[in-house]
């Protein structure tokens, strides 16, 4: 959702070749000129393992073209096409991009479709392992066992508690914790976050299929005290997820 009143909505290179690797590149526009999310001057980039989505420009709307050079795309998921090397143009299956969750469904084409050789860290955004089933996937997401939400966290706000998993998966628990132990505890199921006494916990059906994400939606009582941090963790079959921190203000 970045903007520009030139080309090159989300990124604009004068005279410089970066490595653009892992990136989700959605919503960017440029109001004239050329590259929705991308485009420069004498420039050449290599472009790897990215998706470029539902960006907007009068010219080259995703990826714009060079004035002396043009960029380098290989493993990409860019709407319209690219000519590259593993290359596609498919609906990436995110999550919810009308609620900016950009996060990978297991049905996603963009999932284990990357370029492993490519790989600049062993780590998505939000510190998950990638590689994590096989192969690496295109995007700044690695669909991983995953705890998070979106939503309004304010008192009479409406958030939604998302889980993810392969589909099937089962148990799925989730609890609230009194605190945040550092460091966590180590288990035989991956490290525990959260401090007792346990304030709350939910117990939901199996990792649905095929997209492989649960939701669970909760609404605050408008009364609810501010500020307040709320940390969760889930167990979705035999392991625990990350530590999820919820501060309601």
């Amino acid at each position: 959702n970045n903007a520009t009143t030139g080309s090159g909505g989300g990124i604009y290179c004068f005279i410089c070749s970066p490595d653009i690797v892992n990136n989700t590149f959605v919503g960017n526009t440029a109001a004239s000129g050329r590259g929705g999310a991308i485009t420069g001057n004498n420039y050449q980039p290599n472009i790897v393992n990215s998706i470029f989505w539902g960006n907007s420009a009068p010219s080259d709307p995703e990826i714009g073209l060079g004035t002396y050079n043009d960029p380098t795309v290989t493993y990409c998921d860019v709407k319209g096409g690219w000519t590259g090397t593993g290359n596609i143009d498919a609906d990436p299956l995110f999550v919810d991009p009308a609620d900016n969750d950009f996060h990978l469904t297991f049905t996603s084409p963009c999932k284990d479709t990357g370029d492993i050789s490519a790989l600049t860290a062993l780590t998505d955004f939000e510190g998950d392992p990638r590689i994590a089933f096989g192969n690496v996937d295109m995007g700044a997401d690695e669909f991983y066992t995953h705890l998070y939400w979106t939503g309004d966290a304010t008192p009479g706000g409406n958030v939604a508690l998302k889980f993810v998993g392969l589909p099937g998966t089962t148990p799925v628990q989730m609890w609230l914790g009194s605190g945040v132990m550092d460091p966590p505890m180590s288990t035989q199921y991956g490290d525990w976050f959260l401090q007792f006494p346990l304030l709350s916990k939910i117990v939901l059906g199996p990792i649905p299929s095929p997209h492989g994400v649960q939701v669970f939606p909760f609404t605050f009582p408008a009364n609810t005290p501010t500020p307040l941090s709320l940390p969760f963790q889930a167990g979705i079959g035999m392991e625990l997820t990350n530590l999820s921190m919820m501060d309601i203000e």
